[in-house]
Formats: C-alpha cells, sequence, structure tokens
C-alpha cells in the first residue's frame, strides 16, 4: 500500500479476515452486502500456497484457475461497490485474507 492516500473524503473504515475452510470451495469476503469504495485485500503472511480472489466463478485449483492469484502477504486495491461481491478460493484449507473497506462521503 505504499504510496496510497487516503483522502479527507472517507466517512467509515472497516477490516474483516475471510478464510476458505475447505480448498476448492469459493466464499464471498462478506456474507451480507457491505457497500464500499475502495477494498484492500491481503493475503495472510502465514498462507502457505496462493489463494485467488475473484468473482463468483473463481477458482484456485492451478488446472482451472480463475481470478487474481496473491502470494502470502501480497496486496491488491480496488475501487468497486460491494465487498460481498468479492469472493475467495484456496489450494489448501484454512487459508485466506485479511482486508480493509473504506467508504466514500456522499457528494
Amino acid at each position: 500500500m505504499a504510496g496510497t492516500v487516503i483522502h479527507h473524503d472517507i466517512e467509515d473504515l472497516g477490516d474483516g479476515r475471510q478464510t476458505c475452510g475447505t480448498a476448492g470451495t469459493r466464499v464471498a469476503l462478506s456474507a451480507t452486502p457491505l457497500m464500499a469504495s475502495y477494498l484492500f485485500v491481503t493475503a495472510m503472511t502465514t498462507n502457505t500456497t496462493p489463494v485467488v480472489i475473484g468473482g463468483s466463478t473463481v477458482v484456485a485449483s492451478s488446472a482451472t484457475q480463475q481470478g487474481l492469484p496473491l502470494q502470502p502477504g501480497e496486496t491488491v486495491e480496488f475501487a468497486l461497490g460491494n465487498v460481498a461481491d468479492v469472493f475467495l478460493d484456496a489450494v489448501t484449507n484454512g487459508e485466506g485474507v485479511v482486508f480493509m473497506y473504506l467508504r466514500r462521503r456522499n457528494p
């Protein structure tokens, strides 16, 4: 996140974590709608293999991989609407991500 500027128009911020209990079974980052302007997702540093994030069709298996693979400790940033629209899959049970989201004030 080096070089990221957080503007003064931020109304709220929150954070969370999500793990993939069973490898190969995708899970949403949020079980309920969670509106956000920005989302920062970091693969847990304790992961032993990459995890993959993406839409509802994300797949971590190397044979059919779909989505964005993240190495342990790697971070990606999104501008989006609903955190619940981002999914996680892993090839190792129990591995996952931590995340932080920001909501901007309405103009």
